[in-house]
């Protein structure tokens, strides 16, 4: 199970790098020219550039809202993989100290 967080961990950061990436594609990229024989448009979808900016925005938004999510996916998944680790290494400490304690018990209880 350990092995299985820690991959999914992975793929959700390198997900959200994806995403954050093309927000910033989004936000940072936008080329509207003046011509109309011009084929050089970038993130341009209507005629007016008020609605670009609209949209882009909502791109932008949308995008950087699944890579914070990603992201936190992926930090909760290490976090559950380091916890179940440091449960299952409790457990046999507790499991170690409660046999010992059973020996002891038994070891007074044989002589009386």
């Amino acid at each position: 199970m350990k092995a299985f967080l820690i991959i999914v961990g992975i793929v959700a950061v390198c997900m959200s790098i994806v995403f954050f990436v093309l927000a910033y594609d989004k936000y940072a990229n936008y080329y509207n020219p003046e011509s109309k024989g011009s084929y050089l448009y970038k993130n341009v979808y209507v005629g007016g550039d008020a609605y670009n900016y609209i949209i882009n925005g909502t791109y932008f938004t949308g995008f950087s809202v699944l890579g914070i999510g990603a992201l936190v996916l992926g930090f909760l998944c290490f976090g559950l993989a380091y916890i179940g680790d440091e449960v299952e290494s409790f457990s046999s400490e507790v499991r170690k100290l409660s046999e010992a304690i059973l020996r002891g018990i038994n070891d007074v209880s044989r002589k009386m």
